[in-house]
């Protein structure tokens, strides 16, 4: 592996020599751009009498960080061999150590460590404890270029941020002992004391006290914050949604398929695309409406929220169908608001189809009651509401209800393709008004009275509503309700088992 080495400096000249006769006869070397920074003695003199030496005189000292930056644009090299200009006794040997190392991980970064003494206990203390400020390094130019483009690694800032560069990119900082290479002390470099060596010195701290004081808090929050809040990547939709105008605001539905209409009605904190996965079994013998509530999806918004409300729009939806619906399907919250309007209006349509109806019963009935009233909390505490919202649409919040509230057996695929894009849509308001008014809806005396035959689908391990209350309570008391559970389901059959659910509604409907 052959590399090109970068070697910024000011005033180097009794060791700058040295230095390059070592870099210009290394057959690893390909060729070494020297970055001088206005030296006023004879650096750059002695730079010019080297075959590989590429010169870059900027004319005034600057930066250490950004002096690098400029010779970086000489380089060629997928790898770049930082060296300081000042070291004594730096030897071939050295060098192969280092880019054997890099060659070992090239996503890693190699530092040289000069002796400073014989003592192994100094050397582990300056490679553990101490702060690595070592100018000896082998980086990726493509990870120089990310550390350089922070503001963080100007002047003597470069060592230090590279460090945590690598340490934030999860990356590994090989650190080797660079035998018999040593440099001169600070004080006595140019004859001007300790000034020099203690700006320098507050410089690197200052840098070390901003980067693990306050950037690495940031990074840590934005980090936590991705995750928690992940930005929702919108699946490219394969059907075209259309809008409608009912009672002075748009209502958004997806239309697809041939044959009788069937009207589908999604669940809380979804939209119409929580349905697609039955779509398949269907489309081909019915002509499938799938709606946006008010509030949620692409539909528009209402002053207030409720099933009932809501009910008012979907029967307002389905007049304006070419032909009555064989059925109106809803899931969940859905099937409330499917519920209320079959109630109000028995005339819209042929059937109804309620999957995974939430009836009152036990300690189910206790659960409904305290997320009412943490609702109507968060309702009239709009940072809290709008909190919710937040938690509610990140992934970790759906894979965790998913797995332990509405599904049989969590599958992340479907979170991801059929749940999350309709979490990120609903607006708050409707979500916390539409949960306090399903928690309200007396769906058991509403099925007791419907006036239109109806089927109950549940999954047979739903964790929100029981089957088995539906059938022993429900059921003996109005002879036009049917019901079915599915095996290894839970609360959003439609997901888990869509072939299932298109197959009871067309034997349903075929009755």
């Amino acid at each position: 592996m052959k590399i090109d080495a970068l070697v910024p400096a000011y005033n180097e000249e009794p060791r700058v020599g040295g230095v390059l006769q070592t870099l210009n006869d290394s057959p690893l070397i390909n060729k070494i751009i020297f970055v001088d920074g206005g030296s006023t003695d004879r650096t750059l003199e002695i730079a010019k009498g080297f075959s590989k030496v590429k010169i870059l005189a900027l004319g005034e000292k600057g930066g250490k960080g950004q002096d690098v930056g400029r010779g970086l644009s000489l380089v060629e090299s997928p790898a770049v061999f930082l060296c300081d200009a000042d070291l004594i006794g730096l030897k071939e040997e050295n060098i192969k150590s280092l880019v054997e190392a890099y060659a070992k991980n090239t996503k890693g970064l190699v530092v040289g460590l000069t002796q400073k003494n014989d003592h192994y206990y100094y050397h582990w203390i300056r490679a553990n404890l101490l702060p690595l400020i070592s100018g000896m390094r082998v980086i990726s130019v493509e990870d120089l270029k990310n550390v350089l483009s922070s503001p963080l690694s100007n002047e003597y800032g470069i060592e230090p941020y590279m460090n945590y560069y690598f340490y934030k990119k999860r990356q590994p900082i090989s650190k080797i002992l660079l035998e018999g290479v040593n440099d001169i002390p600070k004080p006595r470099k140019h004859g001007h004391g300790w000034k020099p060596h203690l700006e320098e010195g507050l410089i690197v701290v200052s840098r070390y006290l901003t980067i693990y004081a306050k950037q690495a808090p940031k990074d840590a929050y934005e980090s936590l914050k991705s995750f928690i809040f992940p930005a929702v990547e919108e699946r490219p939709q394969t059907f075209k949604t259309n809008q409608t105008l009912i009672k002075g605001i748009n209502i958004n539905y997806a239309k697809m398929g041939s044959g009788q209409p069937l009207v589908f009605v999604h669940g809380w904190a979804n939209n119409w695309e929580g349905w697609l996965p039955v779509v398949d079994y269907l489309k081909s013998n019915f002509s499938l409406y799938l709606v946006d509530l008010p509030g949620f999806g692409d539909s528009g918004n209402l002053p207030e929220y409720s099933v009932e409300s809501a009910s008012e729009y979907l029967i307002g939806f389905v007049g304006q169908l070419p032909q009555k619906p064989q059925a109106i399907i809803g899931l969940s919250m859905g099937s409330l608001v499917v519920a209320e309007a079959v109630n109000k209006y028995s005339e819209i349509c042929q059937k109804a189809v309620l999957v995974g109806p939430v009836l009152k019963e036990g300690g189910r009935n206790l659960a409904a009651k305290t997320l009412k009233y943490s609702l109507i909390l968060l309702r009239y505490f709009t940072p809290g509401e709008a909190a919710l919202k937040k938690i509610i649409e990140t992934r970790i919040a759906a894979y965790a209800m998913s797995k332990y509230v509405n599904m049989y057996k969590f599958n992340r695929f479907l979170v991801d393709s059929y749940g999350m894009i309709g979490k990120k849509k609903m607006r708050k308001e409707a979500f916390t008004q539409m949960g306090i008014s399903a928690a309200n809806y007396e769906l058991n005396k509403i099925l007791e009275e419907i006036k239109v035959k109806t089927l109950l689908v549940y999954g047979r391990e739903d964790k929100v509503s029981s089957p088995q209350f539906a059938t022993e309570k429900i059921l003996p008391k109005n002879a036009l309700i049917s019901c079915i559970s599915i095996p290894e389901a839970g609360h959003v059959v439609p997901m888990e088992k869509p072939q299932e659910v298109a197959a009871a509604i067309r034997q349903f409907l075929a009755k």
